[in-house]
């Protein structure tokens, strides 16, 4: 047993043939749960989703047997935004089939997609933990309520007496039927894709109609068919006789050699099925691997081989150094030659890729790495790669021994190494003393900002080490108080050398708060309507506040 695992996904495909899927019996009571969200104007063919709802649900349910008694449920038709859009539309009962169709009609889509209340409200509709109850889902979109529909339909098939839900994935893609199949799956169900008007009318067929139909009687067993008449073994490659539990076959019927109807997809190291006669194409697939096979069916012999992936498995282990720690929450990369990358963290599975060359690229904060490796077929392939960092962590003081700097701050590390021009290369901003900076080992600067204020320290960081640095800002804050003023200026107390005085900043409040290097300032306030002006001489300490008043 190979030591891997991937997550699983069971989806089948739209307009598959019954043979293909296995058939969950209708109850006497039933409920129909449509998607009438805002996405069901989306087109198909040039054609609204709900146009081609209406047309083929009044269609189909001529069929339905005026005996069996169904409901329907709507979500998302009547407000925007609203998770408890939820409706019953037609309660449960005989020949509905009219009246289902008529509200289907009235339909305008609106909001938003609460699946899962909605099924639970069906089933409830439904007496499912007394009765036996089937619920068919038409939706076109995935959950958008903050809610589970996979723990929803575990919830559902455990309480119920015998409870089934069917889900009709409308214009959805593969991997959005994916998250909405488990509905089905974990209660029984049959899910089906339906890309356009055909196969949501074949959809609707099987999954409402046909499953409220009476069935013919069984034929008698003809003793010379076979219970299994395909059986395929999946093997990373030729000879190797090891599980993959994350193999995926996609059964494709042919006709004259073409894909005709849908796909059925099956999960497992081995393919055991009976289908009816005929021509088929079967992929196989696990990781980024890829094979597939055609193969001839007959009622009375069965067919048996192995599918060869031709495949190894690459396992990425990121290190903070040379035989050092994993570290869980680094980011990997693996981009095998001939397929498609894959991506992922420390703490995941190993990945099935085409035997031959892969790359390699990791992450850990700021420090990256990269590397190369060959896999051959059937092997394991184990990458250590180490990508160092460690940590500064700053703390922006006033002045020596603190305070500390909690508003108005900017933090940036930059390379210690300057250009020709004498430029830094920026690496990390923070806003805030309480972050702190994941880089490579090395020398760096950090630079700090407040108000007027600016400092900068040198700082080297190791491996898996935090280096703290304290940056001094010898500042201090300065708060004005300038009732009735026009505009108010703080420049310093001296004039240059050239006879200018610098001005820092120029406020319209009558309250500033402004953070200034240490040393001698005035202010200077300009009145209203010819109120003259004003100057008041502060000073500012490191590490201190000063509050200045200014009257007119």
């Amino acid at each position: 047993m190979l030591s891997f695992r991937s997550i699983r996904y069971t989806l089948f495909g739209g307009c598959m043939c019954a043979a293909l899927v296995p058939s969950a019996a209708f109850a006497e009571q039933a409920i129909i749960v449509l998607d009438g969200s805002g996405s069901m104007w989306g087109q198909i063919d040039g054609k609204n989703k709900i146009v081609i709802a209406k047309e083929t649900v009044g269609t189909v349910l001529q069929s339905f047997p005026a005996e069996r008694e169904l409901g329907l449920i709507a979500y998302g038709h009547r407000e925007k935004g609203n998770c408890a859009d939820i409706e019953e539309l037609v309660p449960v009962g005989s020949a509905t089939a009219g009246a289902i169709a008529d509200a289907v009609n009235g339909i305008n889509p609106k909001g938003k997609t609460p699946l899962s209340a909605s099924v639970k409200l069906a089933a409830e509709k439904l007496r499912y933990t007394e009765e036996k109850a089937t619920v068919v889902l038409i939706t076109d979109g995935l959950e958008t309520c903050e809610a589970d529909p996979c723990a929803l339909a575990n919830e559902l098939e455990q309480a119920g007496i015998d409870f089934t839900a069917h889900v009709v994935g409308f214009g959805l893609t593969e991997e959005e039927g994916r998250q909405v199949a488990c509905i089905a799956e974990n209660t029984g169900g049959i899910y089906k894709q339906a890309t356009d008007a055909g196969a949501l009318a074949e959809a609707l067929q099987e999954t409402v109609v046909a499953q409220a139909t009476e069935p013919e009687p069984e034929p008698e067993p003809k003793p010379a068919e076979l219970e299994v008449n395909l059986l395929l073994n999946a093997e990373l490659a030729e000879g190797q006789d090891e599980d993959i539990e994350s193999a995926r076959f996609e059964i494709i019927p042919l006709i004259n050699g073409e894909p005709v109807g849908g796909s059925t997809v099956r999960f497992g190291d081995k393919l055991k099925e009976k289908l009816e006669p005929g021509s088929y194409d079967i992929t196989l697939s696990a990781g980024r691997a890829e094979t597939i096979t055609r193969v001839e069916v007959t009622a009375d012999q069965l067919v048996e081989r192995d599918m060869i992936l031709n495949a190894g498995i690459v396992e990425v282990r990121v290190l903070d150094s040379e035989g050092g720690a994993k570290v869980d929450d680094a980011r990997w990369t693996v981009d095998p030659a001939n397929a498609a990358a894959l991506t992922g963290y420390n703490g995941g599975q190993p990945v099935i890729i085409p035997a031959g060359p892969f790359s390699v690229e990791v992450n850990n904060g700021r420090a990256a790495a990269s590397t190369s490796g060959q896999v051959a077929a059937g092997a394991t392939e184990l990458v250590e790669i180490v990508a160092a960092a460690g940590i500064a962590k700053p703390r922006v003081v006033y002045a020596p021994g603190g305070p500390v700097v909690s508003d108005g701050l900017r933090i940036d590390i930059m390379k210690a190494k300057m250009d020709l021009q004498g430029n830094r290369e920026a690496v990390q901003t923070s806003y805030t003393n309480e972050d702190q900076f994941l880089v490579p080992p090395g020398d760096y600067v950090i630079v700090a900002y407040a108000g007027s204020a600016t400092a900068e320290v040198p700082v080297t960081v190791s491996a898996n080490e935090m280096s703290p640095v304290d940056v001094v800002l010898n500042a201090g804050v300065a708060f004005l108080n300038v009732p009735g003023l026009r505009s108010l200026e703080i420049q310093d107390a001296a004039p240059n050398i050239e006879g200018n005085r610098q001005r820092y900043t120029t406020s319209y409040n009558e309250e500033t708060t402004y953070v200034l290097p240490a040393g001698e300032y005035r202010a200077y306030v300009y009145y209203p309507e010819d109120g003259g002006e004003k100057e008041q001489a502060f000073t500012v300490v490191a590490g201190q506040r000063v509050e200045v008043s200014v009257t007119q």
